[in-house]
């Protein structure tokens, strides 16, 4: 029970820092997309 506790606590703490490294690259990649886009051509 404890063990299976502590897995569950781990994976969901890896699928965050997962899910916060998607948004900062997401951030990133729109963020330099707008500036791309600004830029006249």
């Amino acid at each position: 029970m404890w063990g299976r506790a502590t897995f569950a606590m781990e994976v969901s703490s890896t699928s965050m820092n997962a899910a916060s490294a998607t948004v900062a690259a997401m951030i990133q990649g729109l963020t330099l997309g707008f500036q791309t886009a600004l830029e006249p051509s």
